[in-house]
């Protein structure tokens, strides 16, 4: 009789990996909820709450159950879902850039009692009022906010990887590394 050698990764080191990444996103998806958002805007608070905290509760009861069809749902999902909040944290700094250096160099206009400023002030192509440009947020709220988002993303990115190597790591293929002679009793 041959003994065979194999090398496999312990699956409870994963899961507790991956357990303490959710409970991460958990905590910071409700600290971020108390700490930005506006309750004026009922359905992106019912978006936020999906996202960031029903989501990797799934994922967290999905993991403990081992119940991989779900944890695959969960992976895709939330990976899907924190590379569109992503992109929309980098389009929204990117339009408040953008907005901002219009407003700024619109100033003059503004300052000669001027309410709306064509931009650029040779081929004039866009037109931007008084009003919009005095209500936009400071920078640091912007940037912050969308710091915030990216952070959170990358936290769900990663728990989605996580999943997904649960997932793969379920499906082990064993690699013989050694024939080992038999046990020898004296």
């Amino acid at each position: 009789m041959t003994t065979t050698v194999v090398k496999a990764i312990p699956m409870s080191e994963i899961h507790k990996r991956f357990i303490y990444s959710l409970r991460m996103l958990i905590a910071l998806s409700v600290f971020f909820l108390c700490y930005f958002f506006d309750c004026d805007k009922p359905t992106m608070m019912l978006a936020y709450i999906f996202w960031a905290t029903w989501l990797p509760s799934f994922g967290h009861v999905a993991a403990i159950h081992n119940e991989m069809f779900s944890l695959g749902c969960y992976s895709i999902t939330q990976a899907l879902l924190s590379l569109t909040i992503l992109c929309s944290a980098v389009s929204v700094c990117s339009f408040y850039y953008t907005t901002n250096t219009i407003c700024e160099d619109c100033r003059d206009q503004f300052d000669n009692q001027h309410e709306t400023c064509f931009w650029p002030p040779v081929n004039s192509t866009m037109m931007i009022d008084m009003y919009e440009c005095s209500s936009l947020p400071t920078s640091d709220t912007v940037y912050g906010l969308s710091g915030c988002f990216a952070l959170l993303s990358c936290v769900g990115l990663m728990t989605a990887y996580q999943a997904e190597f649960i997932i793969d790591q379920k499906n082990v293929n064993v690699i013989v590394v050694e024939n080992a002679a038999p046990n020898i009793e004296v």
